[in-house]
């Protein structure tokens, strides 16, 4: 699947005027898992693995859940931010920016890594 256009859509018209990423991809390409995980790691804090993990995972729920893209059960996740507005605005827009042009497939298997993560930090006791 190809990136979406969320500007030329409107899909995300909030969003859309603060967009300057660092690596934006070139015109018509997506963002690869890597260069996706790699802007994931520019924002993840060390410090509270736990807070990182689970505020990633909602981001990439929440534009899964705004394309349509089947979230499975097991993921527990209910949407959490307005109509319109697919995404909490204390995400980085960076990360927003790979969100949106990824393809859902890379940020379906994103959330998959961040929902094994989720799972095991509990099973260590590292949740809150």
């Amino acid at each position: 699947m190809g990136p979406r256009n969320w500007k030329e859509t409107g899909r995300y018209p909030e969003m859309a005027e603060f967009c300057t990423p660092r690596a934006a991809p070139i015109s018509g390409r997506t963002y690869t898992y890597r260069q996706l995980r790699d802007v994931v790691r520019d924002f993840w804090d060390n410090g509270d693995v736990w807070g990182s993990t689970m505020g990633t995972w909602f981001s990439v729920c929440d534009v899964l859940d705004t394309d349509r893209y089947p979230i499975p059960a097991e993921w527990q996740f209910r949407p959490a931010v307005s109509p319109g507005m697919p995404i909490d605005e204390n995400v980085p827009i960076e990360l927003f920016h790979a969100l949106c042009f990824a393809s859902l497939d890379d940020v379906f298997k994103l959330g998959t890594r961040l929902a094994r993560l989720a799972d095991s930090l509990e099973r260590q006791g590292r949740d809150y």
